[in-house]
Parts: C-alpha cells; structure tokens; sequence
C-alpha cells in the first residue's frame, strides 16, 4: 500500500491561561490567608474579654485575682476546644454528604 501523506499533531500546549488562572490563585489564597490571620486575632481578642469578664465574677464571688483569672482562662479555652470539636464534626459530616 502507498503512503498517501501523513498527518501532524501540534501537541503545543497553550500556557498562558494556565498561567493567569495561577496567579489568581495565588493571590486568592494569600488574602484567605491574611482574612484568617485576621478573624484569629479577633477571636483571641474575643477570648481574653471574656476571660476578664469571667475573671471578674469569679473575684466577686470571693476568689483572688490570680487563681480567678486561670479558671477564667481554663474555662474559656475549654469552651473554644468544645467548639472546635463541633465544628471539625461539623465539616466532616458535610465533607461526606458532598463527597469531598
């Protein structure tokens, strides 16, 4: 049989989307990241108020400034771990539903 032609294959790959959807993607994750940063700092502000306010009942209830701010502090901590808790339960159970 008799080679009538052949065919070509451009197997170029266009980069430069690829290359732009990157850098969006990089500057997504660096401003999730400093959100992050941010809503952590404002949590921790949130936790140490509330260990003052707690702090401060427990002062008037008769214990000393120093031994009512660690329980303030252990107890806050201990309700931000609960939280924790429930939220990682949370996202898993969503994670299954969704199939992710």
């Amino acid at each position: 049989m008799a080679n009538d032609g052949t065919i070509a294959i451009d197997s170029r790959i266009n980069t430069d989307n690829l290359n732009r959807d990157l850098s969006e993607m990089e500057e997504a994750i660096s401003d999730a990241a400093t959100a992050s940063e941010k809503k952590a700092e404002a949590a921790f502000e949130n936790m140490e108020k509330q260990a003052k306010r707690l702090a401060k009942a427990y002062e008037d209830a008769g214990m000393d400034a120093s031994e009512a701010m660690q329980k303030a502090w252990k107890d806050v901590q201990a309700n931000a771990d609960a939280f924790g808790t429930r939220s990682e339960e949370h996202t898993s159970e969503l994670q299954s539903r969704l199939s992710i």
